[in-house]
Formats: structure tokens, sequence, C-alpha cells
């Protein structure tokens, strides 16, 4: 984890001119921008063991019956992490204290794609075909994963506005 706020706190200098005065002057601004960082190596860094586990009981499972491990136990934990991290701030407030999620729409966001997935993960298992994990569904699960990084992404930057 270390590693990853090294690399997430990285800065550059960037040149911009005043608009009022036409001056030229230099900003430090983030590489990474936050959402991406935490939704890209945050979630590699705290699911590389899973994700390990399970991409090699798939490749020594390879045309047999496969393993209990596989997409679902990634799922599964990245699920639990999720509503266990949310309990354990809604619990850790003592009585008569608030707290505000800042980035309300980012969070809405990664909530919905949380529940998406285990719905997604739903109808890949049971429903659109049973027992059985064809590759276009591997490779649309697999897609997923940037459009949920550009409309976290989109969310925190809000171009609408």
């Amino acid at each position: 984890m270390g590693g990853i706020e090294v690399i997430t706190s990285r800065t550059h200098k960037v040149k911009k001119r005043d608009l009022k005065t036409g001056e030229e002057y230099s900003e430090e601004v983030p590489v990474w921008n936050w959402v991406v960082a935490n939704i890209t190596l945050m979630a590699l860094g705290t699911s590389a063991p899973e994700i390990m586990l399970a991409t090699v009981e798939a490749v020594l499972t390879l045309g047999q019956k496969p393993g209990e491990l596989g997409p679902s136990c990634i799922v599964g934990s990245a699920s639990y992490n999720f509503f266990a991290i949310t309990a354990v701030c809604h619990l850790s407030l003592r009585p008569g204290q608030f707290k505000k999620i800042e980035q309300y729409r980012v969070f809405v966001t990664t909530a919905i794609w949380s529940v998406w997935s285990n719905v997604w993960m739903l109808l890949v298992y049971q429903v659109i075909s049973p027992g059985e994990i064809e590759p276009w569904e591997a490779w649309l699960t697999l897609g997923q994963f940037p459009v949920l990084v550009l409309t976290a992404y989109i969310m925190d930057k809000q171009p609408w506005k």
C-alpha cells in the first residue's frame, strides 16, 4: 500500500497563464486522478492475492471441471470489502456525530457498479450459460472495468458543470 501512495502522490509542473494579467506561471498538479488511482491501483493492490489464486487455478484446470475460486471469489471479496468498509464508517461515528461523503456522485457510481457486478455474475453463472463461462462473457466482463473507471472519472470531473 505504501508503494501505491508513492505512485499516486506524484506531481508535475504545468505552465498556465493568468487570464487577468496574461502572465505565465507554473503550478504543481497531480499526475494521477484520485478516482482512477483508487479504482485501479488500490483495487488491484488489495485484491492481488485473490486475482493470482483465481488465475493460477483457472490455468491449472483448463479443460477440466473448474475449481472453487474464480471470478465469484474476487467479486464476493470486493463486495464484502465495500459493504464492510461502509458499515464500519457508519458504526465508528459517535451518537449525534455526522459525516458527509464529499464525492457523493463517485460513491454512488461505484456502489451501483458494485451491485451490478454481483448481478452480472449471477446472470453469467445461472441464467445466460449455466455451469459454463463462454469467451464472450469473459471478454464482456473484462470490458466493463474500463467503463467503471471512465464513469467514475466522469462523475469526479463533472464536465456538465
